[in-house]
């Protein structure tokens, strides 16, 4: 989710430049996100899947490991913007019957389904 990304990027660059403290994206960050749900103004993260928020402090990490690493020439991480490219998350945990289709989050969702599921819902 854009939103975790641009905070925990926010938090760690703040935090640095004004404290002289590292923090990671993948441990400090991370464990920010149960804090985050609990208050007034952030309650509302409750609604997205929390493997997505997760996943957003996942690619963050990434994308310092990659800034650290001199083998790559991979720039200073950038804020995530909402006109920009968007980066795709797959769910876990999506069912399917003959007339529904349930997505973490939300209840069933009726749908026609033309044909049998085979494999993995993503």
């Amino acid at each position: 989710m854009r939103f975790v990304y641009n905070t925990g990027l926010r938090i760690i660059s703040h935090r640095y430049q004004y404290h002289g403290q590292s923090l990671s994206a993948k441990h400090d960050i991370k464990k920010l996100l149960p804090v985050a749900k609990k208050s007034r103004k952030y309650g509302w993260l409750k609604d997205a899947d929390s493997m997505a928020l997760q996943q957003a402090c996942l690619n963050l990490d990434h994308a310092f490991q990659c800034f650290f690493d001199p083998q790559q020439k991979a720039g200073y991480p950038r804020f995530k913007s909402k006109r920009g490219k968007q980066s795709s998350y797959h769910c876990v945990g999506v069912k399917a019957g003959d007339d529904w289709i349930k997505v973490p989050k939300l209840g069933p969702i009726r749908a026609r389904v033309h044909r049998k599921v085979e494999g993995t819902l993503k």
